[in-house]
């Protein structure tokens, strides 16, 4: 269940990443009569529809373990119940406490989307941090290069409400490129490595290395599982099920999942 704050929070991100496209475009790239602001602007514009396409189709995949595949965990040898809600849980799925649900292969629970990062949208995730990091990137960029024509050159004149728009852009613009990419580099991490967050936060509880999980299968089979095939530019979905995994071998030192509360995860995130 969705929290009246995280609502507010995701259309507050919807209304971030649209004005950005919009204000800046509409107020002064557009009246630059060159090849550089038009390929600025399509740019901006073509990120931007992708970015806001892809943060939607996070909110669509919410990774819930569902009743038909509860049966085929039943049927597969594989049982664990959630000791919360108290239904057959795949490995790597985890409750979370907001969701108030079973995730598969959770990653962790984002307020911003107000969803589950998980076995079903991460790749969505990846590539939405992915479009929003160049957008912010080419905004600042042509920001920087309109601040040089106003400070340095007699060629621009500027109104105040320009001015306006074009610090509050800039700011807006450094703020998500530096939030995208930090957190766009922690799920390429996990991506290469073939972990999860609460994965990794629980071999560091038990001095485990990450390297030795048994879902590294390799880079390519790594990438391809969370964002597709390479035939589709890695803009597909996985190909698996999200309820079974194949594992290079039954290793005892990995740590069980069933061994801690994902609580603490999906409060703090």
């Amino acid at each position: 269940m969705t929290k009246p704050i995280e609502r507010f929070q995701r259309y507050s991100l919807y209304t971030t990443l649209t004005l950005l496209a919009i204000f800046p475009t509409y107020f002064y790239i557009h009246e630059f009569d060159t090849i550089y602001s038009k390929l600025t602007c399509t740019f901006i514009l073509v990120f931007t529809v992708l970015s806001l396409s892809y943060f939607t189709l996070c909110l669509c995949y919410r990774g819930y373990v569902t009743l038909d595949q509860s049966l085929k965990l039943a049927v597969g040898k594989n049982i664990k119940t959630c000791p919360i809600c108290m239904d057959l849980r795949p490995e790597r799925a985890h409750h979370c406490s907001t969701c108030k649900r079973c995730i598969k292969k959770m990653d962790h629970h984002c307020h911003w989307l107000g969803r589950c990062v998980n076995y079903d949208n991460q790749g969505h995730f990846i590539r939405f941090l992915f479009f929003t990091f160049c957008n912010a990137l080419a905004l600042l960029l042509f920001n920087s290069y309109y601040i040089y024509l106003i400070t340095f050159t007699d060629s621009t004149e500027i109104t105040y409400l320009k001015a306006a728009v074009l610090m509050i852009s800039t700011m807006f613009s450094i703020l998500i490129l530096i939030v995208s990419f930090m957190n766009l580099n922690t799920q390429l991490y996990f991506v290469v490595k073939n972990i999860t967050f609460i994965e990794k936060f629980h071999c560091k509880n038990y001095n485990v290395s990450p390297e030795k999980s048994p879902y590294n299968l390799g880079l390519i089979y790594n990438v391809q599982d969370v964002l597709g095939p390479f035939y589709l530019f890695l803009l597909g979905m996985p190909s698996g099920n999200g309820i079974f995994f194949e594992k290079k071998s039954n290793v005892s030192y990995w740590p069980k999942h069933n061994g801690f509360s994902n609580e603490m995860y999906s409060e703090s995130l």
